[in-house]
């Protein structure tokens, strides 16, 4: 297995609902939507349970975990891909994380 890595883009919110129906609370959607482009930079098969991170200071930082998107991104580069918001669930992970350290 080889780890790829690709950049993209953060939509809107706005975005993502309307092509998803799903809201910002729960979802980061990326991809270039651009219609003449050739290749639409997104999530592809396999990829989901792994993470979206950006720079932030010159740091990497998590603020996703790849869910869904099209079948064939590239062939399709309307839609974007969407992702969960680890933000959202920060505070049900912190929780997890202790109770399984206490656990040991």
């Amino acid at each position: 297995t080889v780890l790829l890595e690709q950049k993209t883009k953060i939509t809107t919110a706005e975005t993502c609902l309307n092509y998803w129906q799903v809201g910002a609370e729960n979802a980061v959607c990326t991809g270039k939507l651009n219609v003449g482009e050739k290749r639409h930079t997104s999530t592809n098969s396999g990829d989901s349970g792994g993470p979206v991170v950006t720079m932030d200071n010159g740091k990497y930082i998590q603020v996703a975990l790849v869910s869904f998107g099209v079948e064939n991104p590239n062939h399709d580069n309307k839609h974007p891909s969407v992702n969960t918001n680890v933000h959202r669930y920060l505070d049900w992970i912190e929780e997890m994380l202790v109770s399984l350290l206490s656990l040991s």
